[in-house]
């Protein structure tokens, strides 16, 4: 259904997420990674976690494929099962919230018969969960050859609402998210001459204003980037654009100063942080911008500014090619992430400071490129705890916008590393130019991105999903 008021409205819908799990062997609640369940010895199964194989010994009497799943929410529940050459394989749910478990499914699957063999994906028969409620799920019984195994995740399938930020078919190109209280921000810009608009709602993100332009002006390659953060009871944006203007906010977007230019160079493809936008505390003067330094993807770099933004320091190059950063602190390092090279093999790649920006670690890979990459590209970099921060993605197809996906994880401060918590299905969310997320201290994860609808056109979308566990 959906309910159409002044060119903005409102679309619900029901949308599966498919939530990555890792196996577990106690009733703790969920992180991230796939579980393998693999034809292997009998006290150990193959798990997939972090992108790396691992053999894991569950113990005596828990099978190591064994995990305990709470939801938050009335959901309904299904295993998506991708194989890899078994021909056959069960799974079994029980409810364990009472002292006797209680059996809810036993389902031996032929995946043969079911055309997933020796490649294929499928689906158990769906099972409804209560929110408080504890479930073991056992995949179990594998049959196939010695190597071959499956792997085995949930599907949550929960009414979700989704909103239109802006309903109007328009080429956006990029998006940015922030939240302050019910204050819910969506920045994005026009391809390819602008303008850059700031969308913003007062209620949560179920309604939203008209756009507002933060620099009055358009032109090519702007690619803008935002923070917010709380200056007492205001709200403060910062806009940081292609051309190396920025452009402050202190009434929550409904006017912008200008502030000074960015030296040196073109400047495409913008991120901006501040202390008070990353861990939420007072202000200070202290200003960091990353962008890419041409409009010919030239070098990745950083300026800062010690005044507010009244002056800017030299740049410093993080990497000799870089597009699409992002940038985040741990409270003692910068750490940026970027698209890199810009060849369209689309790598995500991670580079770290630990002075404050005056020089950079080599670039590192944190999300390598599918067969069908196009480019890979970062949204949001939003810092958790003094461990992991939550990092949003769009990974790009060369086939087109239907073999793209959007996907949210935690990137580990101390490893550098990526760990995927869940990907959006493609089919309902066609996430096209940008997926920009924020985790909220009630465990409500709000997403913004663009949704692909024909040609190159996307409409502007905004959701909020309660229960997110992390």
């Amino acid at each position: 259904m959906v309910v159409m008021v002044g060119g903005f409205g409102i679309k619900k819908r029901f949308v599966p997420l498919i939530a990555v799990i890792v196996l577990v062997v106690s009733c703790v609640g969920v992180a991230s990674a796939h579980s393998i369940l693999a034809t292997s010895t009998p006290d150990e199964a193959i798990t997939y976690a972090s992108d790396s194989p691992v053999r894991v010994n569950a113990g005596a009497g828990v099978a190591a494929t064994t995990y305990y799943y709470t939801p938050q929410t009335d959901i309904t529940w299904k295993a998506l099962i991708e194989n890899h050459g078994l021909r056959s394989i069960a799974v079994a749910v029980y409810d364990v919230t009472q002292k006797s478990p209680v059996n809810i499914l036993f389902q031996k699957l032929d995946l043969v018969s079911l055309g997933a063999c020796p490649l294929g994906v499928v689906y158990s028969d769906p099972v409804a969960m209560s929110a408080g409620c504890t479930y073991k799920i056992v995949p179990k019984d594998p049959d196939g050859a010695k190597g071959t195994y499956a792997m085995v995740s949930n599907e949550i399938i929960s009414g979700v609402e989704i909103t239109y930020v802006d309903s109007t078919e328009q080429v956006y190109f990029g998006v940015s998210l922030g939240s302050l209280g019910s204050n819910v921000y969506v920045l994005s810009y026009l391809y390819e001459f602008g303008p850059v608009l700031l969308y913003k709602s007062a209620d949560d993100g179920r309604t939203w204003e008209a756009p507002v332009d933060p620099f009055g002006i358009g032109f090519r390659y702007m690619e803008p980037g935002m923070c917010v953060y709380k200056d007492g009871a205001s709200d403060i944006v910062l806009v940081a654009s292609g051309g190396g203007m920025v452009a402050k906010s202190v009434d929550g977007g409904s006017t912008f100063s200008r502030l000074a230019d960015l030296p040196g160079y073109q400047w495409r493809f913008m991120a901006i942080g501040t202390n008070a936008s990353w861990f939420g505390t007072a202000p200070d003067s202290d200003i960091y911008v990353v962008g890419s330094t041409t409009y010919s993807y030239g070098d990745l770099a950083i300026t800062k500014s010690h005044d507010g933004g009244l002056s800017w320091s030299s740049p410093v190059v993080i990497d000799a090619t870089g597009s699409w950063p992002q940038i985040v602190s741990d409270g003692s390092n910068l750490y940026v992430v970027y698209t890199s090279p810009i060849v369209y093999d689309g790598t995500l790649f991670v580079s770290k400071s630990s002075d404050w920006g005056n020089t950079w670690t080599t670039g590192k890979v944190l999300v390598a490129e599918r067969p069908s990459t196009w480019n890979i590209r970062a949204y949001s970099f939003q810092y958790l705890d003094g461990q992991k921060a939550l990092l949003t993605i769009r990974d790009q197809s060369i086939a087109g916008p239907a073999d793209n996906y959007g996907a949210y994880g935690y990137f580990d401060f101390a490893t550098m590393t990526y760990a995927e918590i869940a990907r959006l299905p493609q089919a309902d969310w066609m996430v096209h130019e940008g997926l920009a997320g924020k985790l909220l201290p009630d465990g409500t994860l709000v997403l913004a991105w663009s949704e692909y609808t024909t040609g190159i056109k996307s409409q502007l979308m905004f959701a909020r999903l309660p229960g997110v566990v992390f």
